[in-house]
């Protein structure tokens, strides 16, 4: 009986370790609709505030290591958008293996960390929409100097 308990107190650990994070396939920002809500191609929201969120440098560190001076990658993420404007229920959904890679788990990080600084616009009355989609074309470019010392550049953008 022992034997049981332990095993079950195991794998609920195991479970509660794999995480929320929207970077393990979980949400970030978790929030409860309401009974109501609007299907987000229908609310009519507009971008009205972006946040800035530097790249994080171990991302350039990899790009360095690895030699690769040009990368490019579509990260895909659904969300809601509460009354206040602000994502809520942000997960990933674009290809699992995404997840599988360490930096590339970094990169849907960066993207969640900037999409929960964003606020949306409401035509009318606010209401809560649900499963919106964002894509986020992440581009690094490595740009080598003649000394050969480089700088990373981020040209992400949304779409």
């Amino acid at each position: 009986m022992k034997m049981v308990v332990a095993a079950a107190v195991g794998l609920a650990c195991l479970a509660g370790c794999v995480g929320d994070a929207v970077e393990t396939g979980g949400v970030e920002n978790p929030v409860s609709p309401p009974e109501m809500t609007v299907p987000c191609e229908q609310a009519g929201l507009k971008l009205v505030d972006v946040s800035f969120v530097r790249m994080p440098d171990e991302i350039g560190l990899f790009f360095a290591a690895s030699q690769t001076f040009q990368w490019e990658s579509d990260l895909v993420l659904a969300y809601d958008v509460g009354p206040n404007g602000k994502p809520g229920n942000i997960r990933y959904v674009g290809p699992p293996e995404n997840l599988e890679h360490g930096t590339r788990r970094k990169l849907v990080r960066y993207a969640a960390d900037k999409l929960k600084g964003y606020t949306f616009g409401w035509p009318g009355e606010p209401a809560y929409a649900v499963d919106c989609q964002g894509g986020y074309r992440v581009i690094v470019d490595w740009v080598r100097d003649t000394t050969g010392s480089g700088a990373m550049i981020d040209r992400s953008t949304e779409r």
